[in-house]
């Protein structure tokens, strides 16, 4: 009896990661820019090839090679922050994410870890507190009309390396702080409407209005141009799961997460 062979195709792409998500608007990776170690960065160059670089000194930022997982980060220096003066954004998108992966540890002043905002109005903030290592979302507002919200909280596990996220959905208002693949603070904006102006500078670090730099370690952030669906199968667990695998932190993910025992 002749043998009968059955061949199975491999699933094409590989393993998963942002550039397969069309809301993938700007993404920093360190480890990705191939530098020498201690070299000054002065361009974090966008990945996902729409050249939303952002731009600095050598002086703000320089590169640590293989230091989480075998990947280069980068070590802030608390000078300044690189940036970007006209990302055109979510506007007249759902919402907008930030997502990254960070050292979490004491600092000398309350530290911008990115800042995202219009010529007046302030998307997206995350920060920590000098006094409490204490990840806070602060002034958070999508229009003119829109009242700030600050979501103040006592979130747990904030030292070390994480995976941070900051989700605002235009829809109904609501911004979500996820640190670790758990929601650790939400809130909600007294009014909706329309997404953010265009032309909004993005800060990593720090950005011009602010001075309030990241002094500690960042190997890689991404930010979206549109919301992320949520739940089992969700891209926001999905981005999670991708960032927490890619630098061996998915001990930190909650037991309940979709990808705490296998990458997406």
């Amino acid at each position: 009896m002749t043998p009968r062979w059955v061949v199975y195709d491999e699933p094409a792409g590989g393993p998963w990661d942002p550039s397969q998500l069309s809301s993938t608007s700007i993404w920093v990776d360190i480890d990705a820019l191939g530098l020498a170690n201690g070299t000054g960065l002065t361009t974090l160059t966008d990945q996902t090839g729409n050249g939303y670089d952002l731009t600095g000194t050598s002086t703000y930022a320089t590169v640590v090679s293989a230091n989480l997982n075998g990947m280069d980060v980068a070590q802030f220096n608390d000078l300044g922050g690189y940036t970007l003066s006209s990302w055109p954004g979510p506007y007249g998108n759902d919402g907008m994410v930030f997502a990254c992966v960070v050292e979490i540890a004491a600092v000398s002043s309350n530290a911008y870890i990115s800042e995202t905002r219009s010529s007046s109005n302030v998307q997206l903030t995350p920060l920590i507190y000098r006094t409490s290592e204490t990840l806070d979302p602060s002034n958070q507002r999508r229009d003119g009309a829109d009242a700030d919200v600050d979501l103040s909280a006592s979130v747990p596990n904030t030292t070390g390396w994480s995976v941070v996220i900051l989700a605002h959905e235009y829809v109904n208002g609501g911004i979500d702080l996820r640190l670790n693949g758990t929601s650790v603070a939400t809130g909600t904006l007294s009014s909706t409407g329309s997404g953010p102006e265009t032309g909004l500078s993005v800060g990593l670090g720090s950005s011009s209005v602010n001075s309030n730099p990241w002094e500690n370690k960042l190997a890689e952030a991404l930010w979206f141009d549109d919301r992320l669906t949520t739940g089992a199968t969700g891209d926001l667990e999905r981005v999670e799961g991708y960032l927490a695998h890619r630098y061996a932190l998915q001990s930190k993910l909650p037991v309940s997460h979709p990808y705490k025992n296998a990458a997406p």
